[in-house]
């Protein structure tokens, strides 16, 4: 066998080893990703805890069950507003009630008219 037959084994070898060395990287980077994302989810739902009241929770819980997107849009916003002290904490089960009502009030609603 001669030296040149081994460069082509010698070559897909590098390529492979620098291969699973990228994939290792981007999984280290998933993770921490993840990671992070868990970490902030863990923040969120404890600052709500301190800002909501028991029974306002339930309610969040029902409309995030109920319309997922708009769950997490609403819990945010409260989240929000809360870090720039626009809204009165503890949030009872009335003022999600009127919080939820004014977000009703702004979506758009589809009309139908006959012609």
């Amino acid at each position: 066998m001669s030296p040149v037959e081994h460069d082509p084994d010698r070559e897909l070898e590098r390529l492979r080893a620098e291969r699973l060395s990228a994939m290792q990287v981007e999984a280290q980077a998933a993770i921490e990703k993840q990671t992070s994302e868990n970490d902030a989810e863990v923040a969120k739902a404890d600052k709500l805890r301190s800002l909501l009241t028991v029974e306002a929770r339930q309610r969040l819980r029902a409309v995030e069950m109920a319309r997922p997107d708009e769950g997490t849009r609403i819990r945010d916003q409260i989240v929000e507003l809360a870090d720039q002290s626009r809204i009165q904490v503890p949030i009872d089960d009335a003022s999600l009630k009127r919080i939820l009502a004014g977000v009703d009030s702004a979506r758009t609603r589809p009309s139908v008219r006959r012609i």
